[in-house]
């Protein structure tokens, strides 16, 4: 069963083969993502606001990401409507560790994709978006990067939906300002205000593994 509550907490176990064991806590104030449920939000879409994630190991805390909001629109209409802006976007803007090897390395970016969606069948929901990121160079190299990215949507039935997405940017400076991350995750909806999460995420140095519960208030 899902849920149309909007605050949500988390708590998410993870191991990465660089950093071992660690937890993470997850406020979203003001949220829904691409995983929740379709039948109380607007379809497709994702819509955060003030998400925090807070890594806790040996007895410390760091922060791993603010996002001041991150809003994307699909657009997967059943029925095409010509009268409207049949355009998939991303727009996004906070802090967040720039590499999954390195725990405090925190850069600040500000993003814009726009692009395609196609949907094939009731359960797949393909797209693939371009665009661009502005971002400090504390821990990167290049102040603007060119992005592209792919990702996949897919419904296995009502309250699992699973997420598949590959981005890769360019910063124009060599070899250094090139990142590509990839990420799988799946929602499991076991009740009114509680879900289940499973996260497999990479990049050009690291991966990690994560498995989380989520509660609804």
């Amino acid at each position: 069963m899902d849920t149309g509550l909007s605050d949500h907490s988390s708590l998410e176990g993870i191991y990465s083969d660089d950093q071992q064991a660690r937890t993470r806590f997850i406020l979203r104030p003001l949220q829904y993502d691409l995983l929740d449920s379709n039948s109380s939000r607007m379809p497709h879409a994702a819509l955060e606001i003030g998400r925090t994630e807070i890594d806790l190991a040996s007895g410390t805390s760091k922060l791993h990401e603010l996002e001041l909001f991150n809003v994307t629109n699909l657009l997967a209409r059943r029925i095409p409507l010509p009268s409207l802006p049949d355009m998939a976007w991303h727009a996004s803007s906070g802090f967040a560790s720039s590499r999954l090897d390195c725990s405090h390395c925190l850069d600040g970016h500000a993003t814009f994709l726009a692009g395609k969606s196609f949907r094939l069948g009731h359960r797949s929901l393909p797209f693939i978006m371009t665009g661009g990121q502005l971002r400090s160079e504390r821990h990167q190299e290049g102040p603007a990067a060119p992005m592209l990215q792919l990702g996949l949507l897919y419904d296995w039935e009502p309250g699992q939906r699973s997420l598949l997405q590959i981005t890769h940017a360019d910063g124009l400076k060599g070899e250094e300002s090139r990142r590509t991350q990839w990420l799988l995750e799946h929602r499991m909806a076991v009740g009114q205000q509680l879900d289940l999460r499973a996260r497999w995420e990479g990049d050009d140095n690291a991966q990690e593994l994560g498995l989380g519960v989520s509660w609804y208030f």
